[in-house]
């Protein structure tokens, strides 16, 4: 999926809708429904736009556009069964 506007650009209106377009194309949501790549593993939902790669000497991100911006943030947990 081709990016619309600059993430920063986007509509707090907007948001929900372009953070469910950005997910159909997410590499880990298809390795796991593809594959089953990681299936045992939960994910809280995902709530906010991906970032670009952060430069930390300028305090920054990047926009370059050979960068794509991706959800480095994410919560993944493993729920053991029997445990209370």
């Amino acid at each position: 999926m081709k990016l619309f506007k600059k993430l920063n650009e986007i509509k707090e209106e907007e948001k929900e809708q372009v953070i469910k377009d950005l997910l159909k194309s997410d590499n880990l949501i298809q390795l796991k429904q593809k594959y089953g790549f990681m299936a045992d593993l939960n994910e809280i939902p995902i709530t906010f736009l991906p970032t670009y790669k952060l430069k930390m000497e300028e305090n920054q991100y990047t926009t370059e556009k050979e960068k794509t911006p991706s959800w480095c943030d994410r919560i993944l947990w493993h729920q053991n069964k029997g445990w209370f």
